[in-house]
């Protein structure tokens, strides 16, 4: 689905310009005069983190560079097309790209409630102290593969589950053993593991009613317009 192709080409953007980070710290201004998008190729950058770099290079503060990229300060006249550039096609470190991506975490998580309301399992929302996204009242109980599996909790994660991202991802599961069994959503897709009982959207989609069923489908083929030629 082309909804989860454009996550992977978020995480691989992310993944690289954390990998590639100290190569934009030795560009200089010069180096930062040529083409946006050229350049972000090249040293395999995500375009909006160059035009941070770029900025902090000409003296303006953090509160000011935030302000030019969030579109609330206006950008030195020389910056505009490059930064038009950059914003078009950077879906991770843009403003629209942030945007996004905290609605399909929010959006994740709002299927999972609709399922287990489906249930009629009771559940304690995470409000920020560190716990999963979901502490159930009575456990899950859920047939996998032939198997009655019973669960305590559920972390929900937008993207796609691949070793990487689980790489990342352990120390908070681990963490979260100390409320009992975990079932951890991967929406977009997951490599197999054997060390954590993963749910993805096909693992959902033909357990629920048809209004959810379509509610998921629309979640995992969406992509935002603004970035649909990223994808072409």
């Amino acid at each position: 689905m082309r909804g989860i192709k454009f996550i992977r080409y978020c995480q691989n953007l992310q993944r690289k310009t954390m990998f590639n980070f100290k190569k934009l710290k030795t560009l200089t201004k010069e180096d930062l005069r040529g083409n946006i998008l050229e350049l972000a190729n090249s040293i395999e950058i995500a375009p909006v983190m160059i035009i941070r770099h770029f900025l902090t290079l000409e003296g303006f503060t953090k509160r000011e560079i935030r302000d030019i990229i969030w579109g609330e300060l206006a950008p030195p006249t020389y910056l505009k097309e490059a930064l038009k550039l950059a914003l078009r096609n950077d879906p991770v470190f843009s403003p629209l790209g942030i945007k996004y991506g905290k609605e399909r975490g929010r959006i994740g998580e709002e299927l999972i409630a609709k399922w287990l309301d489906s249930l009629s399992i009771g559940y304690d929302r995470d409000i920020g102290q560190g716990g999963p996204d979901f502490l159930l009242k009575t456990p899950l109980c859920v047939d996998i593969s032939g198997t009655i599996k019973e669960f305590d909790w559920i972390e929900s994660k937008a993207t796609y589950g691949d070793a990487f991202e689980m790489r990342r991802n352990r120390k908070q599961f681990d963490k979260y053993k100390f409320f009992g069994n975990g079932l951890i959503f991967y929406w977009f897709g997951a490599d197999p593991t054997l060390e954590f009982e993963i749910f993805t959207w096909k693992s959902l989609v033909n357990r629920v009613d048809s209004s959810l069923k379509s509610r998921i489908l629309k979640f995992i083929s969406f992509v935002p317009p603004e970035f649909e030629h990223l994808i072409d």
